[in-house]
This record gives C-alpha cells, structure tokens and sequence, in this order.
C-alpha cells in the first residue's frame, strides 16, 4: 500500500472526514489538522496548504500609529473621555499624549487624570482581535494611598498590581489568545481623584511603537488578504524568518512589520497559529506517525518522513562553488553550498570519502602536491524524495617561476659623450610586470617586459639605469647599470700642407718660395692676396681658421710679417686671399725680386 493510495483522517471545523494522500495537497485547508502520534501522545498537526508568496521585500521607516487605539474611559458610563472634555484641568491635559505611550522609550510616561470622583480606566482596543502569543507586559503605577490597580483583558481582570504613578513598576501576565480590549484601571478610589500611569505595552516581548524602521512585504498577485490581522504573527515555510504585523494595507497587498525580518522575494509565508499550537510541517519528525487506512480500511500507521514527501518539493541548489577556479600546489580555497527544500544533503570528494551536510555552509581545504582537477559532487533529496545531483572543480597547478632579468646593457655607444645620444636595451622573463626607470627619479621609463630605450646627456657624469621584474608568485628581481658621459676631447691640431710642386712643405716649416713666388698687395688693410702660390696651395681651405697663424719671412730668416688667419676668404685658379688679424703697414712693403719664406700653422 503506497503512502499516495493511504487515507487520513482529517479535521476541519471539529468535523473529521478521509482524504487520500493524493488529495491532500489540493483539498486541505490553512485550518484543517490532522492527528499524529509521538512518543507514544497524540497531537495535532496542521499543513501549511496553499500558501502566499512574497512578491517583494523593502526597509520602510513607518508610523504604526497605535495612537487611534487607545483614549480614556468613563468606568460607570462607558464613554469616552475626550483630553478637551471636563472635569480635565489644562495643567493635566499635557500629560495626557498618548504618543508617549508607544515611543518604544521606557522613561516616557502617558499619564490620565480626573477628578469630581470619576472613575476611568485606559484603554487600547483593536479594530479586530490580535492574536497573543505567551504574555503582556506592561511598566504602570497608580495614585491614592494604597497604589492599587488591575490590568484586564477582553474586560476580564487578569492581574492585580500595586505601584506609585510617578514610579511605576514592570508587571506581567502570561497569555495566549486573542485579544480586542487591554486595560488597565485603578481599583481604590481615594477622594476625588483618579490617577494612573503607564510608559509602555510590551506584547510577547516587543514593546507596541509606532514609529519604527520595518520591513514591508508585498503579496502576489489575487493573495486574499481578509486573513492577515494586525500583531498576528507570519513565518517564512522551510525557513527560519518571522515577524509581527503592524498593519495590514489590504488594496496594495502590503503586510507591514513591527520590526524588520529576514523575508526574501518568492518565499512563501504561513500564519503563526494560536490554537492548540499545532505542528506544522517544518516540525514534522521522520519518527511521527500518522494513522492511515488502506482501499480495505485496513489500519496502519506511516512513519514522518514518508508522509512530507506527499508536500515536499525537489530540492534547490542555491549555491555550489569553489571560491577559485585555479589553485597552486599547498594553497586553500573554500567550498560553499546552499540547499533548500533537501531532505538530505552528502558531497563526494575527490578522494571518494563522503560527507554527510547541513543544507548551507561552507569548508576550506588545502590543495595537493600534485597538480590536476579536483572535482567535489553534491547529492541532494528533496523533502518530496527527488534525488539532485551538481559538481565543481578546482584545477591545481605548480607555483609560477620567478622573474628573471636577461639583459639589461647599454647596446649603442656604450661609452657617450655629452650631446651624443646612446641607447639601453633589456629583456626579461616569466614576468607579469617590469619598471626601468633612472635612479632616483619617481618617474618611469618604460613598463615593458622588453625593449629598447634612447638617451642623451648634456653634462659629464656618471648615470645609473634600474629594473625591477615582478614575477606572477609575487617576488621581484631588481638590476642596474652605470653609463658614464664624458666631454668630447679637443680637435686635434690642424696641419696645411703647403706645397711647391714637386717639393712640399708641413705646418710650420718654411717653404723657400723663389724668384718673386709671389706678390703680396699690403697698405692700410687686412687682406693679404697671394699670387702665383701653385695650384695646390690653401686649396680646399676656404673657411674659419680661428687658431691659424701665417709668417713671412726673407730666405735669411729675418722675419718681415707675422700675423693670425682669422680666414681664407677665397681661392680662385693661382690666388689666395688671406683675412689676417694685423694691419699691414705700407712701410712693410717689399721689392717684388725679393726671396721670402710663408710658414702656415694651425690650419687643417
């Protein structure tokens, strides 16, 4: 006999019928219960059917606005009485804020008084029942001699207190129900007055405030809302989230919380029972038993675990990954999971061992020595029984080689001289970044792996290159170099071959020139033309010669000139034409017949 065939007895409103177990899921109510036994003692159990979902979550700052419940009564004639109502004195009327009341603030009080004998009680009424939980507590006190009062539900008193108003007292009372009406009044009467104070109403242990931070969930779609009262308490199905309602915004399908909750979009959510405080599925041991009867109403009992899956889902997988896809040898990563509706959750390792697990957390191991793909598989049964399968990997590689430097040299004119440019050449490998950069300076040259950099100096000195390589293991491999700029060295010493063919003559011998050589055209100037000097003399010389001198002088050594070149202004065919320094005189002149000698130096 199958588990889906088997009938069970159900409750609904104290009337029991049989539904199948095929017929459960779409027959049952929110209402209806059914009966299990465990260890041995009957109880109640309630199916979470049809539930709503949760279209949306927010976090609004809210006015609950529990004011518009409470005000004063009138204890003989039932009527409301009004702060602006006599016999109030306006001294009193202060005190009468009912906003100090629900502040969530212990230390403000709400404060009523009357006098000429009326007798009065405060009131917070709801516009319908809420539902308690376990208890009411309240912080209150009261006038006269004796300090006595009493706290009623539903008009019924379920404790009496005694406390002074100006210090009151925390009392408490355990309840579980519903509850229209909470009061609280004086019980002796001392004269003609009437005091009570309270600084708050604490319900299951949250204190009733109207401002507050909260959480607001909106409903699907056609969710009937009739059924979701204020301070009646929801929780999440096959979760741990719950909260109190604050009010109820039916036309937008809003539930709006006293205090914000752990709800998430798509959850579904069930009414917090007061009755009986049945057991609801989440709750259901695999040990409970339910009595069933078969096609023959033959009585037999089947076991908890059996009977979720007729509500059970397929299990989700949220959530199975290694937190890295790549991992070095002796390195740890992390593997997290997250599993809903499961029945059971195992994960395989690589190894082949298995591990038994909750439905969410997470396990950090530690790589092999040996390289290669790691593979974790998760196996899940869903609370209806369905078996879901879903694997990771994880690929284990060797460490990274560190960063080598290969070259680093200056690779032109490794020995420059200032205003000459040279150039540095580098080259790494195995790196994932590398700097070359001059030495003290925060600039950068280049950041490539390789190539090839030019400079240019304009003063002598010594200058110092770096690299640094940065390996993808983290280590650095750091080299330099020296270039050393120095001044260019002087020209060397012109020399002018001044030559009488066949013979010839080097800077700063004589040259015997004979049989009037050559004219020399002299008088106040500083031009000294040449003529007659050969084809080959100053040819080609045509310039600047700032450190050139020219000397003549007679074949008996005498000297009759000596002056500085400052150029050789021209030369055409036999003439020469000389810019010298000195102003040759017209007494410095000589018979064309004379035999004289020119020494050129300095000149290239």
């Amino acid at each position: 006999m199958g588990i889906r065939s088997s009938n069970f007895l159900v409750n609904r409103d104290d009337q029991l019928f049989s539904c199948p177990g095929t017929e459960l899921k779409s027959k049952l109510r929110q209402d209806d219960t059914l009966l299990l036994q465990r260890d041995g003692l009957q109880y109640t159990f309630k199916l979470p059917i049809n539930l709503d979902v949760i279209s949306s979550v927010s976090t609004e700052t809210v006015n609950l606005n529990y004011e518009q419940y409470a005000y004063v009564r009138d204890r003989d004639t039932g009527q409301k009485l009004e702060e602006t109502s006599p016999p109030f004195a306006d001294t009193q009327a202060e005190k009468r804020v009912y906003s100090r009341l629900f502040d969530g603030d212990a230390t403000t009080v709400f404060k009523s008084y009357t006098n000429n004998s009326i007798k009065h009680e405060l009131v917070v009424e709801f516009p319908d029942p809420i539902d308690v939980y376990g208890s009411i507590e309240i912080m209150a006190g009261f006038h006269s001699k004796e300090r006595l009062g009493q706290m009623l539900i539903n008009g019924v008193i379920v404790k009496e207190i005694s406390a002074w108003d100006d210090h009151p007292e925390i009392f408490r009372v355990d309840y579980t129900g519903q509850v229209k009406e909470f009061s609280i009044r004086q019980k002796e009467l001392s004269g003609t007055q009437c005091t009570a104070s309270i600084s708050y109403i604490d319900i299951d242990g949250s204190k009733l405030n109207s401002n507050v931070t909260t959480t607001k969930l909106i409903l699907a779609q056609d969710t009937d809302m009739s059924k979701y009262k204020v301070n009646m308490r929801v929780k999440q199905f096959g979760g741990n989230a719950t909260g109190v309602i604050g009010s109820v915004d039916e036309s937008n399908r809003a539930l709006i919380l006293t205090t914000t909750a752990a709800f998430q979009a798509s959850n579904e959510i069930l009414i917090d029972q007061i009755d009986g405080n049945p057991i609801s599925l989440p709750e259901l041991l695999d040990t409970d038993l339910f009595v069933c009867t078969d096609v023959n109403d033959i009585t037999y009992k089947v076991t908890g675990d059996k009977f979720k899956e007729l509500f059970g889902r397929p299990a989700k997988i949220n959530q199975f990954n290694i937190n890295v896809t790549e991992v070095v040898t002796g390195e740890t990563y992390i593997l997290s999971w997250d599993v809903t509706d499961y029945k059971s959750v195992e994960i395989t390792k690589p190894d082949g061992n298995v591990l038994t697990c909750t439905g969410k957390s997470d396990l950090t191991f530690t790589s092999p020595g040996n390289t290669g793909s790691l593979t974790y598989t998760l196996n899940a049964v869903g609370t209806d029984g369905s078996a879901l399968t879903q694997s990771t990997s994880v690929n284990v590689v060797n460490p990274p080689p560190p960063p080598k430097i290969n070259s680093f040299y200056v690779s032109t004119n490794p020995y420059p001289t200032t205003g000459s440019t040279y150039k540095v050449t580098w080259a790494t490998a195995d790196a994932v970044s590398v700097r070359v950069y001059p030495n003290g300076s925060n600039s950068t040259i280049s950041t490539a792996t390789s190539g090839t950099f030019s400079a240019l100096e304009n003063s002598a000195g010594q200058y110092r290159y770096n690299i640094t390589a940065t390996g993808a293991d983290g280590t650095t491999k750091s080299s330099h170099l020296y270039v050393t700029v120095s001044n260019p060295p002087p020209p060397p010493s012109p020399t002018l071959r001044v030559t009488k063919s066949p013979d010839s003559v080097s800077s700063g011998q004589f040259c015997p020139i004979l049989n009037n050589a050559f004219n020399i055209w002299t008088g106040n100037c500083t031009h000294i033309r040449i003529q007659n000097v050969g084809s080959n003399y100053f040819k080609n010389y045509t310039g600047s010669y700032s450190n050139a001198t020219i000397k003549f002088k007679t074949t008996s050594g005498n000297r009759i000139f000596e002056g500085k070149i400052n150029s050789v202004t021209s030369y055409s065919g036999n003439v020469v034409t000389l810019q010298v320094s000195k102003t040759f005189a017209n007494d410095n002149k000589w018979p064309e017949s004379t035999d004289i000698a020119v020494e050129v130096t300095g000149v290239w």
